[in-house]
């Protein structure tokens, strides 16, 4: 039955993670060009970057799964209660920063070890009538549970793997209590620190488990009370509901009423329209959904009508051109002064019509910041390759080359990116890049 256990496990993993392949085509443009974003439950609407964070999210627990599947034999074969097994659990406890506690459960739902230290008090206390122990001993299988009061008193999410004897009979289980505060930020801060976008998980009914602040873990998206200030929210959260993947556009009143959740869909001066994505990341039975927003309102940066799309790029083309060999703008850029280079790169945007974005990097690969600066990266290191994209980013600043390519937008949409490097004389201190929208 261990085999069988394990078996199950791997398998359900397996079937999910071919769910969640990133997209290779180029995705669509939509939603900064001044269009609509038509209500799509569809999870080609959602942009490669949401669908890396999908996998990668997935791919953690199911290597914590694997890890636990390999210590329930130890665990078995040493006895629930040997000093031995409080050792086996103290290791998987040690590895991992994120885990509150690690116990051992025995078949009736009681504590009988947990490390660490801290916690021992607890041993001897009943956790039977938790649901996701409920459904452990009717299954049988490996849980995952959603977000619950623990008997240790904070907020968690739990992960429980079966112990099972040698007449293949469930004994007890291992049980790992995560602070969703810890274990998401993590996983996820590091994907989208310094990017454009605005990231939530939360559970299929709403309950956040990670978001901009850890007080917002377990306030309902779902609740009109922290979303007063969006115009259509019955429907974009009916859509969420029913639909694994997809895309929506929020329409976001001028005036956020008092108490609404302002931090994760920003209010504008007169009411406007931003894109949502989502798609469904879960492991066995349980289910999240991961929320992106892109921090750009829509329909702000469009390309004047009738006007010539080759002229326009030609003629910011020059102006780049010109800009990098200015020695004042030499000379901020190398300094490092954001807020110069930021100056500098409002006047280039303001005066150049068709530009989604300008920004630029320092001599470390680092995008410290550009304009508009709701579009921009801020000190977001291309070195560490968090999508295939920033590779291309590397090799055009290593070329000392003015270099362009096409590519998806981290935030949705497809951009064509032009790359010019800033030099005094020899030395390469930056460069400048702009994104007009394709």
């Amino acid at each position: 039955m261990k085999k069988q256990i394990r078996k199950a496990f791997l398998v359900s993993v397996l079937i999910f993670l071919a769910g969640v392949s990133v997209l290779q085509a180029p995705f669509s443009p939509v939603g900064f060009s001044g269009g609509s974003i038509a209500a799509a439950a569809d999870e080609k609407a959602v942009p490669p970057f949401l669908q890396l964070i999908n996998k990668r999210l997935a791919n953690y627990f199911y290597k914590l799964g694997v890890e636990l599947a390999h210590n329930v034999d130890k665990i078995s074969e040493l006895g629930l209660n040997s000093p031995e097994s409080r050792t086996v659990i103290d290791g998987i406890m040690k590895k991992h920063s994120f885990i509150a506690n690690c116990s051992i459960v025995d078949a009736s739902g009681r504590l009988i070890a947990i490390v660490p230290a801290e916690y021992k008090g607890h041993e001897g206390k009943d956790i039977s009538a938790q649901a996701h122990f409920i459904k452990l001993k009717q299954n049988k299988k490996p849980v995952l549970s959603g977000l619950f009061e623990a008997v240790e008193g904070f907020k968690a999410i739990a992960l429980h793997y079966p112990i099972t004897d040698k007449r293949s009979e469930m004994i007890g289980s291992i049980s790992i209590l995560m602070r969703p505060e810890i274990v998401f930020h993590e996983i996820l801060s590091p994907l989208v620190a310094g990017a454009p976008v605005t990231l939530l998980l939360v559970q299929t009914d709403g309950v956040m488990l990670f978001g901009r602040s850890p007080e917002e873990i377990g306030a309902n998206i779902f609740d009109k009370k922290l979303f007063g200030h969006v115009k259509n929210f019955e429907d974009v959260a009916g859509l969420m509901k029913s639909s694994e993947a997809g895309a929506s556009e929020i329409i976001v009143a001028s005036a956020a009423p008092s108490g609404s959740l302002k931090g994760e869909v920003a209010a504008a001066s007169a009411d406007a329209r931003r894109a949502v994505y989502w798609v469904t990341c879960g492991l066995l039975d349980t289910k999240w959904r991961l929320i992106m927003a892109p921090n750009t309102f829509i329909g702000v940066s469009e390309t004047p009508a009738n006007s010539d799309a080759s002229e326009i790029e030609k003629g910011v083309e020059s102006a780049a051109a010109a800009l990098v060999n200015e020695p004042e703008f030499i000379a901020v850029v190398e300094s490092g002064d954001k807020e110069k280079v930021r100056e500098r790169l409002k006047s280039f945007y303001e005066g150049r019509a068709g530009i989604y974005c300008v920004q630029w990097i320092d001599a470390s690969l680092v995008s410290r910041g550009g304009w508009p600066a709701d579009r921009s990266f801020a000190d977001y290191d291309f070195r560490q390759a968090r999508v295939p994209r920033d590779n291309l980013f590397v090799e055009s600043f290593n070329s000392g080359a003015v270099k362009s390519f096409v590519s998806p937008l981290i935030e949705g949409g497809t951009g064509k990116f032009y790359l010019y490097p800033v030099k005094k004389g020899d030395k390469q201190v930056g460069m400048l890049y702009y994104v007009i929208l394709v």
